[in-house]
Parts: structure tokens; sequence; C-alpha cells
């Protein structure tokens, strides 16, 4: 019962909680005496109004008995830094969760790495983030990201196809955000882990994402920035990764794209450019796994055409990957065919998944 009363110090205190919580527990001998303490518990700490206010208006006397009563409900284990399955890296951060509250697999002490990025990512950046955490999950390192639209949820889908992933949460288990993604975080929760720091009813506030993504940094040994611009959630995860001495992976992208200025610029500063998932396995010591994939197709981003196509088709398809967000008339005056002839083969393509017609009847290679 001790931790569910120190869940709720936790909760009470918010975002002082990773270094308040446990002082809190020990100055009282217990979490328990200094939940039963009440407001005034939190004015021994020396802290300020404004925080004793705070923890004053989150109190509830039974909040630790509805908490258990939910886990049990619910099938959430609640962790604190004294438990053995408390992750080793994240331990070692600035600021390590007083509590984690798990749905699905508990967390171990095998390979991890973060795969993140933009929430309005293009489809290079989702087709690579799908194939990159498809083949390292595959290699068994588990895949770890925020959930959210874009470079996430496809990191995520990638994972399972391969192997294992990890989703950290902004906010509690009883209001996933986002809520489209109510499908893949049920996958993730018969197959995977929901991890975060929140108690379950706790909403998923703008301020919370930026200050889960230290748990995203700490849980991993390196982080992949798929696409992301100059401010972003996904930058803020960089730095955190390199204040915490966590390898920085970056993707090349169009630098016409506002999505992939801040990958581009972290390469510029010495984050390590990759443009293929055996370069980071090969980091972790992994040897290569069989994954399913067909030979040639997935090995870099900057391959040859796919197999299969005849003379036109690699021709236009060459020009689009080029060249991204090609209109039809450019194709045409590139390649030398006939308006008709491209259209038919731009059909072809598509209908192939080569490639994919964007807005202002502009094409992409996929």
């Amino acid at each position: 019962m001790e931790k569910y009363y120190l869940a709720a110090l936790a909760h009470y205190l918010g975002m002082a909680a990773p270094q308040k919580a446990a002082t809190l527990a020990a100055l009282f001998g217990s979490a328990q005496r200094a939940h039963q303490a009440g407001k005034g518990a939190v004015r021994r700490l020396g802290v300020s109004n404004a925080l004793v206010d705070y923890y004053g208006s989150r109190y509830q006397e039974n909040f630790p008995e509805t908490l258990q009563a939910y886990c049990q409900d619910h099938k959430v284990n609640i962790i604190t830094r004294n438990d053995a399955c408390y992750p080793f890296l994240l331990q070692q951060i600035y600021g390590p969760p007083a509590v984690l509250y798990i749905q699905g697999k508990l967390p171990d002490n095998g390979p991890k790495f973060a795969i993140v990025g933009s929430r309005k990512a293009t489809a290079y950046g989702l087709k690579a983030a799908k194939s990159f955490a498809r083949v390292l999950a595959a290699a068994d390192i588990n895949i770890v990201s925020g959930g959210a639209y874009g470079i996430d949820g496809e990191a995520h889908r990638g994972a399972l196809e391969g192997g294992n992933t990890t989703v950290v949460l902004g906010g509690g288990l009883a209001e996933l955000y986002p809520p489209q993604h109510k499908k893949l975080f049920g996958e993730i929760r018969e197959r995977g882990t929901l991890l975060t720091e929140y108690a379950p009813w706790e909403a998923p506030l703008a301020k919370y994402f930026p200050f889960r993504n230290r748990i995203i940094v700490g849980l991993c040994q390196g982080v992949l920035i798929v696409e992301a611009a100059q401010k972003s959630g996904a930058m803020l995860t960089a730095n955190l990764a390199l204040a915490e001495n966590r390898d920085v992976y970056c993707l090349p992208g169009n630098i016409f794209s506002p999505t992939s200025q801040g990958t581009n610029g972290l390469i510029k500063e010495g984050a390590r450019l990759v443009d293929t998932p055996e370069e980071i396995q090969a980091d972790f010591s992994l040897p290569p796994k069989k994954t399913g994939v067909v030979k040639g197709r997935e090995k870099s981003l900057f391959s040859s055409e796919p197999a299969g196509l005849n003379a036109q088709q690699k021709a236009v398809y060459n020009i689009i990957r080029s060249q991204e967000y090609i209109t039809l008339e450019e194709i045409v005056i590139k390649v030398g065919l006939t308006i008709q002839s491209v259209s038919g083969i731009l059909l072809e393509l598509q209908l192939s998944g080569n490639i994919i017609q964007e807005k202002g009847n502009r094409f992409l290679a996929t």
C-alpha cells in the first residue's frame, strides 16, 4: 500500500514530484504518514507558498485507496525508484519520475532506442520512421516514442511489426492522447508497454509533453530524430539527449522542408547522420536479424529504384525521387514523353506503392 501513498504525494506535488516526493516521504518516515499529515506536510519541505497551495488544491484524503482500486481493475502496475524493475538508465537522469504507471509489459533493462519527430511529417519521414523501427525492433531493441501523430505513431507501428515498443504518455492512462490512436494504444497495451508518470485521471496538458520527453530520453541508449522543425518537441528531445550523454542520430532531410531544418541543423552540429537502421544496430553490438523485408528495398534510403519497373517507369520514378513535390508538367518536360504516357506511368507507380500524389497535383517517391 505504501507505493499508492507515494503515488498520491507525487500527484499532489505535480511537476515538483521528481525532486520532492521521496524527500517528503522520508521526512515523515513513510509516504503514508506524510499523506495523513495533509496539506501541512509539504510546508515541512520549506517550499514556496504557491507549491503548498497547489498541493492542497489536489489533496484528497481517499486518493490512495481510489488509486489502488483503479490499478487493480485496469491492470496497472505502479513502480517506484526503490523497485528492482525501475529502469536503470532512467534512474541516472536529472529528475527521474518518483513513480511510473504501467500497462502491458513491465520495463526491463534490455536495449531501448527512441525514434521521434514531427507531428506534421512528410511521406518520406513517415516511411523512414516505420522502416527504421521495424528493423531495430526485429533485432530485439525496444522502440520508445511518445505516441503522437506523425513520426511517433509510425515508429510504434513499425516496431509492432518487428518486435516491441513503449509509449511514454503526456497524461494519465484513463485519458489516452491522441484519442485517434486508441486502436494503436490498444495493440501496444497487449504486446508492448504504455508508461506514464501521471495518475490515471490526469489530463494530457500541453505543459506535460515537453516534461515527459526526459523519460523518453532516460529510458534509451540513443535517439533518432527523423524530422523536426527548428522549434519543436523533437528538437527539445535531442537537446535533452545530449545533456544526458545519449547518442543522437539524425536522418538527412529535404533542404526545402521546414520539418528538416532541425535535423539538418543537428547534423551540422555533430549529430550522427544515418541512412540505414543497420548503422544504429551496429552500435548496439547486435548481429543483424532476418526481418522479412525484401532484400534491397529497405537497405538504404538512398538505394536504387525499386525492382520490377520497366525503362519508362524507372525514368519517371528517378525524376520524382530526385525532385520531391514535382508536378506532372515538370515530369513531362524532363522525361520527354507525352502527357498521356506520363499520366499512365504515374498511375501505375501509385498503384504499386512507389509514389504518392499530394496536394497541388505534386508527386513524391515513397
